[in-house]
Order: structure tokens, then sequence, then C-alpha cells
């Protein structure tokens, strides 16, 4: 094996690179460092692939789900119901609560649309979260009186811990009090798919990537009054998933409740509009488990690995840079950190874009920026200290040496 890409120089400067990212992180704890964090916290880099590498106008309609803007009165959404019924979907999703009774006429009128609905499913909201078991410890859902003719799942959208507002994941199952209780998305694909949404669950993964391909425009939508005045476009709704929620006053007419950022919005950078209803969060999560389309992260040994390859192979190349030239290496080093950086960001993107497995970016990212530091503070700054301290230690050595045969010779001599 070839010693000049094999050397101690090498392993020191790579060791180098991590201890000073272990030390890096301290900076960002500086108040005056603030408003530069808090405008990148909330960007992941993979949500390029969603806003940019994806081709809205490419994508498909997915034909198994229907979004439905549901009515605004209790009256409206039960004759909604009742329309609906006509043209027997497979599963019907309500992503609203009922949470307290109104007049009793208006309430037993949507009792009965809803006693004669197949396969309903209600939304839940888990409250009373303990932060020692991890849990949650109720679920609130709505008066039992609509309640018992379908089953429910819950619907918390998942935000990061710094309360960055965008939604990327979601949590398939949840334990209330010593009960598994399945998430809205994950309830509804399974009554319209169980083989589907069994291979999901099989992943076993306490938290899911969102895998988003379609806003609003890239599913089958139907206004209030498109099922109220029982438009010839519901035939559309035979034996797929409908899904009633909030899509706004209608749905050409943009509004900001329940609205929420996602990986697909563009300006992902300093956001300052939301870009997808929370009734299309479920249909993206339901449109991935029926397509087995899921997403997957590499471990995190392997990202360690990685970083490592990188910053070794940067040690070596700039050791070739510098045994060139100084001149050289002073010109290439910066063109080739540069290219580095353009080529890994362009690599984790297409890796996550083409097989949908994410890399851990930060590691890679930080450590070919600090290459150049670490490997000039180990050459002109380590490396000579320690040879001059090692000089040193010789010469003392070597009079220490002397000194004890003149000694010796003085000694032989009397």
């Amino acid at each position: 094996m070839n010693t000049k890409y094999i050397s101690s120089e090498h392993i020191i400067s790579t060791i180098l690179v991590f201890i000073v990212l272990m030390i890096f992180p301290i900076f960002f704890q500086l108040d005056f460092l603030d408003p530069i964090q808090n405008t990148f916290q909330d960007l992941q880099i993979t949500d390029i692939v969603f806003s940019r590498f994806r081709s809205p106008k490419k994508e498909t309609v997915d034909n198994n789900i229907v979004l439905v803007n549901i009515g605004i009165t209790r009256t409206e959404i039960a004759q909604q119901i009742e329309t609906i019924n006509k043209y027997q979907p497979k599963v019907v999703g309500i992503d609203a609560l009922f949470l307290k009774p109104k007049d009793n006429e208006t309430d037993s009128i949507l009792e009965a649309a809803f006693a004669q609905t197949k396969n309903l499913v209600f939304v839940s909201k888990l409250v009373n979260y303990d932060n020692d078991a991890k849990n949650y410890q109720s679920c609130v859902t709505s008066i039992d009186r609509f309640n018992r003719y379908g089953s429910h799942g819950f619907a918390n959208l998942i935000f990061d811990e710094k309360g960055n507002q965008t939604v990327r994941e979601f949590k398939p199952v949840q334990k209330v009090e010593g009960t598994s209780i399945k998430e809205i998305s994950v309830q509804i694909a399974e009554k319209f798919d169980q083989a589907a949404t069994i291979s999901f669950l099989a992943r076993k993964k306490e938290n899911e990537k969102i895998n988003y391909r379609r806003n609003i425009e890239k599913y089958i939508t139907l206004d209030i009054e498109d099922v109220l005045n029982e438009n010839s476009k519901l035939e559309v709704i035979r034996n797929k998933i409908v899904l009633l929620g909030y899509l706004g006053a209608n749905i050409k007419t943009k509004s900001s409740e329940d609205n929420f950022f996602t990986s697909m919005n563009r300006k992902y950078i300093g956001k300052t509009m939301p870009d997808m209803y929370g009734v299309v969060i479920h249909a993206n999560k339901i449109s991935m488990i029926l397509a087995y389309d899921y997403l997957s992260t590499t471990p995190y040994w392997f990202s360690i690995l990685l970083a490592i390859a990188i910053v070794y192979l940067n040690m070596v190349l700039f050791s070739y840079f510098r045994r060139m030239s100084d001149r050289l290496y002073e010109s290439v080093n910066f063109v080739a950190v540069f290219i580095e950086l353009v080529l890994f960001l362009f690599g984790i993107l297409s890796v996550f874009h083409l097989w949908g497995y994410e890399i851990e970016i930060a590691g890679g990212f930080f450590s070919i920026i600090f290459c150049p530091i670490a490997f000039e503070l180990y050459h002109d700054t380590l490396n000579p200290i320690g040879k001059s301290i090692l000089v040193k230690l010789k010469a003392r050595n070597d009079n220490t040496e002397q000194k004890s045969n003149s000694s010796d010779n003085s000694n032989y001599s009397q």
C-alpha cells in the first residue's frame, strides 16, 4: 500500500477537522447570531427536492382520493354526507371535530347521515402530553352521538422542538393510556387497502417523513356547492376515498386558516405564506402509503463514515497540491472546496430524489468547509511547533548524553 496516501499527517489533520466541528456549535449560542440562526433553522436541504427537483406539472393526479370542501354548518355537512353516500365511496374521512352538541334537530340530521356512511373515519386530537412518559394522556374525539358511527384517527401535526412551522413528518401510531391509536391517514388507508397499510406499518418507524408529491391541484377536488347541488362531477366519488376538510371559503380563494408550511413551499427560506391545507397534507400521507412510496434515512454511522472518508481524501488532495507547489495550493484550494460542496449537495439531493434515501448532510458539509482550516492548522502551526519541541528535546538528550560520557571518561582516567 502506498504510504503517501496513508500517513500520520493525514490522520491527525482529519481528527482536527472533527475537533473543530465539536467546538463550532458553541458559536451559534451567541446572541448576535440569532437572526442568522432563526432564518436558517427551519430549512432542510431536502426541501429543495420537493420544491425544485419535482415538477408539479408532471405529477399525475391521484385518482384514489377525492377532496371535498366541507360545509360551514352541520346542516350543510349532513346534506353533503347524504349526497356523497349515494355514490358509494369506499371510505369517508372527516377532518373536522364536533366537540359540542347543538340543537337536537340539526344533530339528528347529521347523526342520520353518519349512520348511513360505510367505513367512516373521524378525526381526533391527542392532548396532555407527558414529557416523562413521552406519551399523550388522553384523546379528544367528536361527541359520542356522532363518533360511534365510525372509527377515529388522531391528526396532531409535528413541529420540531424549536417551534418551526414546517410539517415534514408524522407519527403513524401513538399510545394513549396504553391503547394504540392510529393517525387519521393510516386509519383511512387501512380501510381502503389493508395490505398496503400493513406493509407501511411493518417499517415500525416512530416518525415517518411525508413524501410530498401533490398539492390541491393534483387531487380531484369538489367545492361545497358542487356537492350540495349534486353536481354531475360526483360520479367520480364511487369506490374512492373521500376526504372532507376545510379548503377555504371556496377552493378558488386561498385562506390562511388550517393552512401550513410544507416541504413543497417554493420559498423555503424566510417563508411568508403557508402552502397546503391540513386535509391535503393528510391526502399526501395516504397517497404515500397506498403507493408504497416511502422515504428512508440512512443510519447515523453511515453519515459519520462518509464524513471521515471525505475529510481524509481532502487531506490527501491538499497534500498533493502542496507538494506540487505552494502557489498551486493557494490558488486551487478555494476552487476545490467550492466544487466539492456543490458536488456533495447535488449528490445528496440526487440520492434523495431518485431513491428516497435521506443522508444527514451537516457533518459532511461542514467537514468540507473546515478541511482547509484544519490542514493549515496542522501543517503551518502544530507540525512546526511539534518539530521544534522534538528538536529541543533531542538537543537536551544529546547534551545529557555528552555530559554523561564526559563523566564516565573522567572516572576512567582516575
